[in-house]
């Protein structure tokens, strides 16, 4: 900060030296440095300004609890459980009788 506060007032103190000539409104104005005076003296310049951190509160997004990909696969595993558990099921049932093509019923009866 001092280094920058010296450099500065070197800087005032060389461009006095010298003389500007402004155009304004088409006439030519020459003027001396020395007849500006500094309106922002080297005490109040400042290097940097600190900013205090604030929390930011915004509008909170709403995250999915399963994603569209999650969804899919439970969806699959779902229905391959289903699957499995009507095999099962075909798996346990005796299966149906053939029923007979035979026209005439074949009774057997005990002969006394």
């Amino acid at each position: 900060l001092r280094l920058c506060l010296w450099i500065n007032i070197a800087f005032v103190r060389l461009s006095i030296q010298f003389q500007t000539s402004v155009s304004f409104h088409n006439r030519r104005v020459t003027f001396s440095m020395s007849d500006l005076r500094e309106t922002l003296s080297a005490a109040d310049a400042f290097l940097f300004k600190e900013e205090a951190m604030t929390p930011i509160f915004c509008k909170p997004k709403l995250l999915p609890l399963k994603t569209i990909t999650l969804q899919k696969l439970d969806d699959m595993q779902k229905e391959a459980r289903n699957r499995a558990r009507i095999e099962e099921v075909i798996k346990l049932v005796p299966p149906d009788p053939v029923p007979s093509t035979e026209a005439k019923a074949d009774i057997w009866t005990a002969e006394d």
